[in-house]
């Protein structure tokens, strides 16, 4: 086989961004937006779904959310927070206590 006949690798997923600043933003913007689409869905409000559906799309949708996602959790964890939220909304009740941070759950002990 010659080199010009060989196949190139493609990578599965595009590349993760490299600004933070960049990352930032588009999480943001795609929480905000998404929120917002769940609110529009609620009241069954066609033109806003609509809008924001162009919206996140126009921002990259959720391929470009992720690839935001994957630089900013190299440097933020984000379990304790995952944690947090499950905790307040009662979904970590049966999970032994040693597993669970209890500052996380807003315990002061």
């Amino acid at each position: 086989m010659t080199k010009s006949s060989k196949k190139r690798n493609v990578p599965l997923a595009p590349p993760p961004l490299k600004s933070r600043k960049k990352a930032r933003k588009v999480t943001s913007l795609f929480h905000k937006l998404t929120q917002q689409m769940d609110r529009a869905k609620a009241k069954n409000d066609v033109k806003a779904i609509t809008r924001l559906v162009g919206e996140i799309d126009e921002m990259g949708g959720r391929e470009e959310y992720q690839r935001a996602s994957q630089l900013s959790t190299k440097f933020h964890s984000t379990s304790k927070w995952v944690l947090k939220v499950l905790g307040n909304k009662g979904w970590t009740n049966g999970i032994p206590a040693p597993l669970i941070d209890q500052d996380v759950n807003g315990n002061d002990d």
